[in-house]
C-alpha cells in the first residue's frame, strides 16, 4: 500500500508538471499544507508530536496563546487576573463561543479538560506541565464564564504552559475512554476550522467554522497533505500542488529559482540529538557515552547537511532561547579522546575487525531515525563512519514516523536520532526530571540526576529572570556533563509558501498558522 501511495503521488506530480509546468490551477478558497507525517491523534490532551499540533491548532483553542511576536495573548479567555503572588489565576471566559456542533462553550469544559488531563487512566505526556511538586492544580468554576485556578506554590511556567492545553468538550467526551474514543480521529473543537475528513496516510480536510468567535475564516478550508518524502514535498511545491511545506537546505537551490514561491526561515526552539536508553547496561557507562560524543564530528555534519541553516546545539535548551548558555563545554571532535575513554572502561580493540570488544562482545549498537527526515538519514550515515574511526559499530535503522514514536520507551530502542521542540519557557520538567520516566512523562531515555531534579523544581518556582537563568545554566552544564544525549544541531525553520497565499502571519517559532482565519488566496494562476 505504501509503495502504491508513493507511486500515485509521484504520478500525479509528474502529470501536473507535464500539463501546467511550474504552476497549477487550484481552488481559490482551499489551502494545501504538506505535513511530514500523519498525526498520531487529534485530541490535544494526549497529542505531543508536531503533525498533531499543527492540525490541532486550526481546530482547538486554549485559554491563552502565543502571537506571532511571541507575546502571550488571550484566546478563549476574555481576560485574566493574577493574585496571591502568582498562585491564584482567575480566567474570565469569552461568551457566545460555540463548539463545532453548536453547543455553547462554558467553564465546565475547562474543568473537564483538567479532570481528563489529571485522570491516571489518560495516556498523556502533558500531565507534568501542570503538576507542581507532585501536586495538581485546583481548578473550579466560579460561574458559567469564570474559572479559578489555584497553584500549590509559585509556578513560573504556568502562563506559558497554559497556551499548549487545547480545551476539549465535556458534552462529547464525558464518560468516554479518552484514549480510544472516536473523537481522537474525528474531533470537535471551538477553533476557526472544523474537522471534516481524515484519510490516513493521504490527507486531512478541515473546513471553515462560520461561527468562529473571532470571525468566519476567509478560507473555505485547509487540506493537510501527508507527504513524508522531502523530494515529493519539493516537487509538490514547485508544481503548485502544495501551497505550504517544510523544506530542507538541499531544496533551496531549486526552490529559490521558482517564481511562484516565497521562502521563509527563522530560528526555532528546537534541537536535534542522539539519545540513549539508559536502562540498557551498555549505555550506563558514562565513559562510553562521552566516547560517542567525542567521536561525533558535529561541525562537519552541520556543514555538509545544513550549510548555513543550522547551528551547534550544545545542550538541552535551544540556542534561540534567552535561557541558552553559550558557555557550555563542547565535545569537540576527538577520536583519540574517544578511544582513551573506551580503554578506560575496559574495552579492547580487535586488531582484525578494528572494533572494540569486551567480555567477548563487540561494541555495537543500533540507532533508529525517522525515514522521512533526509537530514537525520544523512547525519546517521556520517556518524556511522565517524564511529567506525573510533572502533565503534553503529547499525542504522530507518523507521516510519509513528512507529518510531511508539518505540520511545525503555527496552524498545537502543539509541535514536530525533528532534525536540522546546517550550518557550525553559522549564524542561517533563523531559529531564526523574519522576517523568514513567509512561506519563517524556523522559523516555530514563535520565536520573538528583541535583538536576532539585534545580528543575527550583526553576519552576523562581520568578526573577536573572535567577532563573542561573538555575537553567547549571541544569544545562550538569546534563551536558552526564551525556545522556549527543546534542547535534538546532535547525532553522525553512518553509516554502506559494505566492497565491495572502494574509499569512509572519513566520516565527509560534508557527506559520498563528492567525489562520486571516489567510486568503489570491485568485489567479501562479
Amino acid at each position: 500500500m505504501t509503495i502504491i501511495k508513493k507511486f500515485s503521488l509521484f504520478t500525479i506530480l509528474i502529470l501536473f508538471i507535464f500539463i501546467f509546468g511550474c504552476g497549477v490551477e487550484k481552488p481559490n478558497d482551499i489551502l494545501f499544507y504538506a505535513l511530514k507525517a500523519d498525526p498520531t491523534t487529534l485530541n490535544p490532551i494526549i497529542s505531543s508530536e508536531i503533525p498533531s499540533q499543527i492540525v490541532n491548532s486550526t481546530i482547538f483553542n486554549s485559554l491563552l496563546r502565543y502571537d506571532e511576536k511571541m507575546n502571550i495573548v488571550t484566546d478563549l479567555a476574555e481576560s485574566f487576573n493574577v493574585e496571591e503572588d502568582g498562585k491564584k489565576w482567575i480566567f474570565n471566559l469569552k461568551k457566545n463561543v460555540k463548539w463545532h456542533d453548536g453547543v455553547e462553550f462554558t467553564s465546565d469544559d475547562v474543568i473537564f479538560t483538567f479532570e481528563k488531563l489529571y485522570d491516571p487512566n489518560t495516556n498523556t505526556f502533558n500531565r507534568g506541565l501542570f503538576t507542581i511538586g507532585g501536586k495538581q492544580l485546583k481548578v473550579k468554576a466560579l460561574d458559567k464564564y469564570t474559572v479559578e485556578i489555584i497553584l500549590p506554590e509559585k509556578f513560573s511556567p504556568f502562563e506559558s504552559n497554559i497556551t499548549s492545553l487545547g480545551i476539549v468538550p465535556k458534552h462529547i467526551l464525558e464518560g468516554k475512554d479518552i484514549n480510544r474514543d472516536g473523537f481522537n480521529w474525528s474531533p470537535i473543537g471551538t477553533g476557526p476550522f472544523k474537522f471534516k475528513k481524515w484519510q490516513s496516510g493521504e490527507k486531512i480536510y478541515v473546513e471553515k467554522n462560520e461561527d468562529y468567535y473571532a470571525g468566519s475564516p476567509k478560507l473555505k478550508g485547509i487540506i493537510f497533505q501527508i507527504i513524508p518524502s522531502s523530494e515529493s514535498r519539493r516537487t509538490s511545491l514547485i508544481t503548485g500542488y502544495t501551497d505550504i511545506g517544510e523544506i530542507t537546505p538541499e531544496d533551496l537551490l531549486a526552490l529559490n529559482k521558482c517564481d511562484n514561491l516565497n521562502i521563509y526561515s527563522w530560528n526555532q526552539f528546537m534541537y536535534c540529538y542522539m539519545g540513549f536508553d539508559l536502562t540498557n547496561p551498555l549505555f550506563q557507562d558514562i565513559n562510553l557515552r562521552k566516547a560517542i560524543n567525542y567521536a561525533t564530528d558535529k561541525k562537519s555534519i552541520i556543514s555538509a547537511v545544513f550549510k548555513k541553516n543550522a547551528v551547534r546545539a550544545l545542550g538541552p535548551i535551544p540556542p534561540a532561547s534567552p535561557y541558552y548558555d553559550d558557555s557550555l563545554p563542547e565535545y569537540n571532535f576527538d577520536p583519540q579522546k574517544s578511544i582513551e575513554l573506551l580503554k578506560k572502561s575496559g574495552w579492547k580493540i580487535n586488531k582484525k575487525t578494528k572494533i572494540f570488544e569486551k567480555d567477548g562482545k563487540k561494541l555495537s549498537f543500533e540507532v533508529m531515525y525517522p525515514s522521512s527526515n533526509v537530514a537525520f538519514e544523512k547525519a546517521a550515515v556520517f556518524m556511522q563512519a565517524q564511529m567506525k574511526q573510533a572502533g565503534i559499530e553503529m547499525r542504522l535503522k530507518s523507521m516510519e514516523f509513528s512507529a518510531l514514536i511508539n518505540s520511545c520507551y525503555p527496552s524498545k530502542f537502543e539509541s535514536l536520532i530525533f528532534d525536540w521542540v522546546e517550550n518557550f519557557d525553559p522549564d524542561n520538567y517533563t523531559v529531564w526530571h526523574s519522576s517523568q520516566c514513567n509512561d506519563d512523562g517524556m523522559n523516555f531515555m530514563t535520565y536520573k540526576n538528583k541535583e538536576v531534579d532539585r534545580l528543575i523544581e527550583k526553576g519552576r518556582i523562581t520568578r526573577d529572570k536573572k535567577d532563573r537563568k542561573k538555575i537553567y545554566s547549571e541544569i544545562q552544564k550538569i546534563i551536558v556533563d552526564d551525556s545522556p544525549y549527543i546534542f547535534l544541531w538546532s535547525p532553522k525553520g525553512l518553509v516554502a509558501v506559494n505566492k497565491r497565499i495572502k494574509g499569512l502571519s509572519t513566520p516565527s517559532p509560534s508557527g506559520i498558522l498563528v492567525k489562520c482565519e486571516k489567510i486568503y488566496i489570491k485568485g489567479e494562476k501562479q
